[in-house]
């Protein structure tokens, strides 16, 4: 890490081909001390007469000698942001790849939603998507994709109003088996979704799911809460039965244990050193798991008793 702060002539020497772009440096918002300058927006109009441009505008940092992180922070109508960052020896060439993406690429809005996309842009030169946030009706998602390999992307959903967000913990569990239960947090609701493979196709499987996922929920925040159950019924009694499975396992587990248990088996047996250490070699398979299975009496589904997704909140 270094120290020392950049002096006028690096600085001179680091916007030189920002200059030749078009750019200019905007030494008040600059940090020479972190070693971090910041430039002048720019808007990039989008086609189509009436349309609101992308504000761009680009940092750099240099926190080690011959390393250069290059960010690209894209607003869109005032409050929607995407970053695309990229790290290498030569500010020049960032810059080159960055100018090859498109400004408006990560923005994406449809019927009652807008999603914003940040990327890391890796050495074979494609987009890794790292986060994302929504904003769909009154409700904000903000996701994180998975930075270690197997492991499930992120997403907390809060509503934008500040009131209580009554949403049932299967509501995205609907979706499939990638998406698990909402969990409960001190603002909103967490969840995951299980992702599986390798760049590019994880950042691509990464964009669909988290589409689905801010798709669905705009549908189901468009219609009452008392249709909710006859809407979806089908898939609540999927999820339900998902959510059985673990505790049929273990009834099914004991039942089996204690049929083997009466039938006498000869000193020395496979069977009967098998059924011995069964138990534990099945909780040392259940806890190697990445993600713990839920054990628990799961409720049947039924009509919600509700007549608003957002409620007072219970924290006022």
């Amino acid at each position: 890490m270094l120290t020392q702060p950049l002096t006028h002539h690096a600085i001179l020497t680091l916007v030189e081909p920002f200059t030749r772009s078009g750019r200019q440096i905007d030494l008040a918002a600059s940090d020479r001390l972190e070693r971090r300058l910041i430039f002048k927006s720019v808007d990039h109009a989008l086609d189509g007469e009436g349309q609101p441009s992308v504000s761009e505008q680009l940092q750099l940092h240099n926190p080690e000698t011959g390393l250069y992180r290059l960010t690209r922070i894209n607003t869109w109508r005032g409050q929607h942001i995407s970053r695309i960052s990229v790290e290498g020896p030569e500010p020049a060439g960032l810059l080159a790849s960055l100018s090859k993406i498109d400004p408006h690429q990560g923005f994406v809005s449809g019927d009652g939603y807008v999603i914003a996309k940040s990327y890391r842009l890796n050495p074979a030169g494609s987009l890794e998507l790292t986060t994302a946030s929504a904003l769909i009706s009154d409700l904000v998602l903000s996701f994180e994709a998975p930075t270690v390999k197997g492991y499930p992307a992120e997403y907390d959903l809060q509503s934008n109003t500040g009131q209580h967000l009554a949403l049932p913990d299967d509501a995205l569990a609907l979706l499939g088996r990638p998406w698990s239960l909402l969990d409960r947090s001190k603002d909103g609701w967490r969840g995951r979704i299980k992702m599986r493979g390798r760049e590019p196709a994880l950042t691509q499987l990464g964009e669909d799911r988290l589409t689905s996922t801010v798709t669905h929920l705009a549908a189901l925040l468009n219609q009452r809460p008392s249709d909710y159950h006859e809407t979806y019924s089908r898939q609540r009694w999927r999820v339900f039965a998902r959510r059985a499975m673990p505790i049929i396992a273990i009834i099914g587990l004991f039942a089996v244990t204690a049929a083997l248990a009466k039938i006498k088996f000869p000193p020395g047996s496979p069977w009967q050193m098998l059924l011995f250490n069964l138990p534990p070699l099945l909780m040392i398979a259940a806890f190697s798991l990445r993600e713990l299975p839920r054990i628990e009496i799961p409720p049947i589904p039924r009509p919600l008793k509700l007549d608003a997704w957002q409620q007072p909140s219970l924290n006022p």
